[in-house]
C-alpha cells in the first residue's frame, strides 16, 4: 500500500517474548489472525515459533533510533511490557498500544503492570486523541474489553 516505504521496511519471522527460543503460539480461532499469541498457546490451533526478547531484538538488528512502537498482541503486552521499560523509559519511543484485558489472567493487577510502564510518558491518549488519565485504564468498562492507546511526551494539539 506504501511502495514508498518498501526499502525501509525488514521482515522478522520472530515474536518479541520474555525470553528467546521456540516458543508455542496459538489461535482461538483458524490461526494466523487477530486472535493468535502466545497466552493462546493451549490452544487446538497451535504453533512453533521462534521467540526474541525485545531487547536482544533491538541489539541484534543495531537499532539505534527507534521513535515509534505499534504493539498488538492480543493479551501478550503484560508479559513483553514490562521488559520494554527501560528503553521506553530512556528512548520515549511514541508507543500506540493496544490493549486486550479480556484476555489478561488477572485483569486489574496485569493492567497495573502496564500502568506502572506507562508511567514512564507524559501523556496517554485514546487512539482517537482523547487524553486520559494512567488510572482510566483501571475502569471496569475497559477491564472488559479491548482498545488501543497512545502514549507519548508530544502534546496533542486539541484542535
Amino acid at each position: 500500500m506504501n511502495p514508498e516505504l518498501k526499502e525501509k521496511i525488514e521482515l522478522h519471522k520472530k515474536c518479541i517474548n520474555d525470553k528467546s527460543g521456540k516458543v508455542r503460539f496459538g489461535s482461538i480461532a483458524k490461526g494466523g489472525d487477530s486472535t493468535s499469541g502466545l497466552q493462546f498457546a493451549d490452544s487446538q490451533t497451535a504453533w512453533i515459533v521462534d521467540g526474541i526478547t525485545f531487547n536482544e531484538f533491538i541489539s541484534k538488528n543495531n537499532i539505534t533510533d527507534c521513535n515509534f512502537i505499534k504493539m498488538d498482541i492480543e493479551g501478550g503486552e503484560t508479559t513483553v511490557l514490562p521488559l520494554m521499560k527501560d528503553y521506553l523509559g530512556k528512548k520515549k519511543p511514541v508507543l500506540y498500544l493496544s490493549l486486550h484485558p479480556l484476555f489478561f489472567i488477572n485483569p486489574i493487577e496485569d493492567m497495573k503492570k502496564i500502568i506502572d510502564v506507562l508511567k514512564v510518558y507524559k501523556n496517554i491518549y485514546t487512539d482517537k486523541g482523547k487524553k486520559i488519565e494512567l488510572q482510566d485504564l483501571l475502569l471496569k468498562n475497559r477491564l472488559k474489553g479491548r482498545y488501543a492507546i497512545v502514549a507519548t511526551d508530544k502534546r496533542f494539539d486539541s484542535n
